[in-house]
């Protein structure tokens, strides 16, 4: 739109030069006369000897309106509106090279955030294994059993939260850049509806 505004401008500026120039105008206008009789009756006084004519006439007119002083001003107004609108443009391209830069980074962080809570699910799955093996020995205590289950299913929805995160960020930056990111899914995984 930013572009289709800057063309429109440069072409109200085009218009405002124009207003300097004369205006030309050619007329062209044919006639063709016939009459298959005379009649005897007719009086003089209305009769004309051209019966039978054929003409052509052309004509050119100029027009120039000698307001130079109105003129100029329209002219620098169009060429400011038309400055006005490049800078509309480059404003409008460089916001949308800042909105895709930040979705990039949303999604750079969502990945990290994903890789984090995995590495924290693991390592909370690791404590429940070995808080089992101890109370399959008998030395282990039941609450610091549950406290690890506990650990572990947060760490579990936070990694699904983290999915969730990542998924929107990558949505986010594929309406950015207007293209999509991530391939669909084959037509035999669709569910038909």
């Amino acid at each position: 739109m930013a572009d289709a505004g800057v063309k429109f401008r440069q072409t109200q500026e085009k218009l405002a030069r124009t207003n300097f120039l004369p205006d030309l105008g050619a007329v062209v206008r044919a006639e063709l006369r016939y009459a298959n009789k005379a009649t005897t009756e007719m009086r003089t006084l209305y009769y004309t000897g051209r019966l039978n004519t054929s003409s052509i006439y052309l004509g050119l007119a100029l027009s120039w309106n000698l307001d130079f002083h109105n003129d100029a001003f329209d002219l620098q107004k169009a060429q400011a509106e038309r400055r006005e609108a490049e800078y509309q443009r480059e404003a409008a391209r460089r916001l949308l090279l800042l909105e895709v830069e930040q979705a990039y980074r949303d999604v750079l962080d969502a990945e990290q955030q994903m890789a984090f809570m995995t590495l924290a699910r693991d390592k909370s799955w690791k404590l429940v294994v070995s808080e089992q093996a101890a109370d399959s020995v008998g030395t282990a205590n039941f609450n610091d059993l549950r406290k690890a289950l506990e650990k572990w299913a947060g760490f579990e929805f936070a990694l699904f939260e983290a999915i969730m995160n990542r998924n929107a960020a990558i949505a986010g930056l594929s309406r950015a850049v207007g293209a999509p990111l991530v391939e669909p899914a084959p037509a035999s995984l669709a569910v038909d509806g």
